[in-house]
């Protein structure tokens, strides 16, 4: 067998290997073939070599080894009976910690330990992580159900490559149900086979990027709904602008009559050519940005912190943080926080 093909059916077996489940292979039949034949045309250089191979293999093996739900460590859900306070303050973060496959350039166990105890000690009242893809073991490792009682549930993908969504979303108080809604964005860019060709800088289609919605009990006549999502990279608007319509939807729909919180990776600045777009979905949904409230300039920003009341509650922004010294991550993305009230109309 020659090196090129060795490569391909360890590639395969790679991919095979995540189940032993004979029904399972059946049903993967005809994708299984698929794959060969990309895998096939990913390794045409007779530079490639086993040790690259090899760095493939690790990284598919760590997207493609558990499926499904997994718990996060969260307490119980006990609904609110009392009443919510007619006024309070909220800390609201966000951080995408550039959880892809270390093998893929993503960051490594060692560091996103480092960072559950970061998250630990800035005890968030909500917190919106994206690109929790394979390191949700390490992420909360040094949790504390004292600082984060609820817990979104880590989504693992399925059998093929998909990574899973890569949004974990925790809340400082025992807020919400660790089964939240998950939606998965209808367009995308960009597979991990094209990743690899060299086609694309980002397997997008591959990360299941989307949104989340934990309904945050704060009491039994205050709930928020808090938004974590990640969009895909680039800026094509034929693909954001669907992205966006998406999530005006379910503002429109799920949560018509909730206050809102809205935080992630957009993706997206008001200093490039998608700025338009980006201000008329905040305008048009009634929200508020984080960052206009705090500098005039907010053009650099792909990490957005959105928020809006409803008739019977008003949100008003008190402050906002970046943490500028978190750079040892290797994440292009600063972790950042505001600070809102809340007060009874």
């Amino acid at each position: 067998m020659n090196k090129k093909n060795m490569i391909i059916f360890i590639v395969i077996g790679a991919l095979a290997a995540g189940s032993a489940n004979a029904g399972w292979w059946k049903k993967a039949k005809k994708k299984a073939k698929k794959a060969v034949n990309e895998v096939k045309e990913v390794i045409t250089d007779t530079k490639d070599t086993i040790s690259d191979a090899a760095l493939w293999i690790k990284g598919i093996e760590q997207t493609a080894s558990e499926t499904g739900y997994t718990a996060s460590g969260s307490l119980d859900y006990v609904p609110a009976t009392n009443p919510a306070a007619s006024s309070g303050t909220l800390v609201v973060g966000t951080y995408n910690i550039t959880g892809l496959p270390e093998a893929l350039g993503g960051i490594s166990p060692k560091t996103t330990k480092k960072i559950s105890t970061l998250l630990e000690g800035w005890n968030w009242d909500l917190g919106g992580i994206q690109e929790d893809w394979v390191v949700h073991k390490q992420l909360i490792s040094n949790l504390t159900t004292e600082t984060y009682p609820s817990r979104s549930r880590h989504y693992n993908g399925n059998r093929t490559l998909s990574f899973g969504d890569g949004l974990f979303s925790v809340a400082g108080f025992n807020s919400f149900d660790e089964s939240i809604h998950r939606e998965k964005f209808k367009t995308c860019r960009g597979s991990l086979i094209d990743y690899l060709k060299g086609k694309e800088k980002n397997p997008d289609c591959d990360s299941d990027k989307g949104f989340t919605v934990a309904e945050v009990r704060l009491g039994s006549d205050l709930t928020i709904h808090f938004y974590n999502l990640h969009m895909s990279t680039g800026a094509d608007s034929e693909i954001y602008l669907p992205q966006l319509a998406q999530l005006s939807d379910s503002l429109s729909n799920r949560s018509k009559d909730f206050p809102v919180i809205m935080v992630g990776d957009f993706n997206m600045k008001y200093d490039r050519r998608e700025s338009d777009d980006l201000q008329a979905f905040v305008q048009n949904n009634q929200l508020t940005d984080s960052c206009f409230g705090i500098q005039p300039d907010c053009g650099d920003r792909l990490d957005h912190m959105l928020f809006r009341g409803n008739d019977d509650w008003s949100l008003s922004l008190i402050s906002e943080h970046v943490y500028s010294d978190v750079d040892f991550t290797g994440s292009t993305h600063h972790p950042r926080e505001m600070t809102l009230s809340y007060q009874r109309n």
